[in-house]
């Protein structure tokens, strides 16, 4: 076992010497693959600027849940074949079915309210896990923030879409165990 282990750590070894040796021989007009991380970084698309599209009850919906919302029901509609645009128009379809989820989401947090069910810090922490568990999945930041742009997601909106969800869950099994009692 204790020869396999070192074959390995000299194989290792020499490909480390070999890679650096590679470097020092390259042409030196090359852009390393530092240079154009740096170069390259990427940028979230910044909507923070962009004023409320409308309130609830008083609260702004912020605009880049509505933009969520209204990306995943166009894709609904269109699978993401943009030509399906050319011969349909289902604009006024698909800002209603928005405004029924973001109204659904804010109408289940206010009964959450009266009724007193909220997050524990223990349940907020796992939301935090899950959305850390879901970043490592990712190469880097890079990657990661690309995916929440690719998906219309902001880390606000991602925190909120999740919290949201646990909230949802967590009252569904209050109002179901109070029909049904403890």
């Amino acid at each position: 076992m204790k020869k396999i282990i070192c074959a390995v750590l000299i194989v290792t070894f020499l490909l480390c010497l070999y890679s650096c040796y590679g470097k020092d021989e390259a042409a030196s007009d090359e852009p390393s693959a530092e240079t154009v991380t740096e170069q390259e970084s990427y940028v979230p698309t910044d909507i923070s600027g962009i004023a409320a599209p409308f309130s609830i009850n008083g609260i702004d919906v912020p605009y880049a849940l509505y933009r969520y919302y209204f990306a995943n029901v166009r894709y609904k509609y269109d699978g993401g074949d943009e030509s399906y645009w050319e011969e349909n128009d289902y604009t006024e379809e698909i800002r209603a079915e928005v405004m029924r989820y973001i109204r659904r989401s804010y109408a289940m947090e206010e009964c959450a309210k009266q009724y007193g069910v909220e997050l524990t810090e223990a349940e907020k922490a796992k939301v935090e896990q899950s959305i850390m568990t879901d970043r490592l999945q990712y190469a880097d930041d890079d990657e990661y923030y690309r995916s929440l742009d690719g998906n219309f997601l902001t880390v606000d909106t991602f925190r909120y879409v999740e919290e949201t969800a646990s909230l949802e869950e967590k009252m569904l099994d209050y109002l179901t165990s109070e029909v049904s009692g403890p």
